[in-house]
């Protein structure tokens, strides 16, 4: 199943007229080749005859007869939309980056991505199917009780205590969720740090360093960005109470964006049953040491859901793994989960039929 796979931003490249190694997971990199800038990749290359590509120079090597440009490291497609850099193992890709997201995501572009210059990471290798793992970054309902110590309280929840987004939108691979927060609490405010703050401090009295980093953090960052001046898909439902929103780029990609920073995952799968988890988060430089001390109060705030999200999975999978049940049952809050196994099985129907044709006309042509 060939098409664009998210491999890094431009912006952790540290020298963009250097050669620099990238990874696709633990068992793939690539090499990322670059004459003249970062906007001008001419060549993504792979690693060849399942041999790894090593960072240190071991000199020239000489095979009698072997052309270096004929028997080197085989290219690889590569494309960049808004700073994120794509890579498509299709040797003839039926469309290109921009034909690929700008359907759900041609809004989106205009968003500050270059000026989140702060990035902090975290991965880990997870024994869970990688679509069982990004099911659970792509609903709200599991919030109450997951992240009941953390942040809940940070989102708006119905009468009867649920998560319901406010919109959900689904295209022919991607997904887009909006979620509507507490403005009171610091995670919940999309605001914080920027001029449209009002100033108020968080209503829960059990969050006192919370309410700290937010009183200290204002006027730390270095730009300042309010809704009205960001793209038309961020709050595409212009709720008052809207926090963030939750974008998943076919098939992997993870992205939530807001006004005063933005959370990049990716799920890259391993084996049926192991992936590898890569979470980073991008905020805007801080210039005060209350604004530093804010944005390491979100840090670590980040960690703790993170961890409290992967807990889960590894019990999910083990008991998907007996077989016990053979259907899931999803409800309405997950109507992005549905979505995800609707594209892959058409995706994988779609493969099948094109081998079949193929198949059927290496037969006819056999047997002219």
């Amino acid at each position: 199943m060939f098409t664009h796979r998210f491999l890094d931003h431009r912006g952790n490249l540290a020298n963009p007229n250097e050669r620099h190694l990238l990874s696709l997971s633990l068992e793939q990199s690539l090499n990322i080749v670059s004459s003249k800038s970062v906007d001008e990749f001419p060549i993504a290359t792979g690693k060849n005859t399942g041999n790894k590509n090593v960072r240190a120079r071991l000199g020239d090597v000489c095979f009698a007869g072997l052309k270096r440009e004929e028997h080197g490291l085989s290219p690889v497609h590569l494309e960049i939309w808004q700073g994120f850099i794509f890579v498509n193992f299709d040797r003839m890709p039926s469309q290109s980056l921009n034909d690929f997201l700008r359907p759900m995501y041609g809004e989106l572009e205009g968003y500050p991505f270059e000026k989140m210059t702060s990035c902090y990471s975290w991965s880990a290798v997870v024994n869970c199917n990688w679509k069982l793992a990004l099911d659970a970054f792509q609903e709200t309902y599991h919030v109450s009780y997951v992240h009941g110590r953390s942040i809940a309280g940070a989102l708006l929840k119905s009468d009867a205590g649920g998560l319901r987004p406010l919109d959900g939108l689904c295209g022919d691979y991607h997904r887009r969720l909006s979620i509507a927060g507490n403005p009171k609490s610091v995670y919940g405010n999309p605001n914080a740090l920027t001029s449209a703050s009002n100033g108020e401090a968080p209503a829960s009295a059990n969050r006192p360093i919370g309410e700290a980093a937010l009183r200290f953090g204002r006027g730390g960052a270095r730009f300042d960005v309010a809704q009205e001046d960001l793209p038309k898909a961020i709050n595409w439902t212009r709720h008052p109470n809207w926090a963030f929103d939750i974008n998943v780029l076919f098939p992997d990609f993870y992205l939530s964006t807001r006004p005063n920073y933005y959370q990049a995952y990716n799920f890259r799968p391993l084996a049926h049953d192991r992936f590898w988890f890569d979470a980073r988060v991008y905020y805007p430089e801080m210039t005060t040491a209350g604004g530093r001390f804010y944005q390491e109060y979100m840090k670590v705030s980040l960690r703790d859901v993170l961890l409290e999200d992967l807990s889960t999975l590894e019990h999910n999978q083990a008991a998907c793994a007996t077989r016990a049940k053979t259907h899931m049952v999803l409800q309405d809050f997950e109507i992005m989960v549905r979505h995800q196994f609707t594209v892959i099985e058409r995706m994988i129907r779609e493969g099948q039929a094109s081998e079949g044709r193929s198949s059927e006309g290496r037969a006819g042509e056999a047997r002219h």
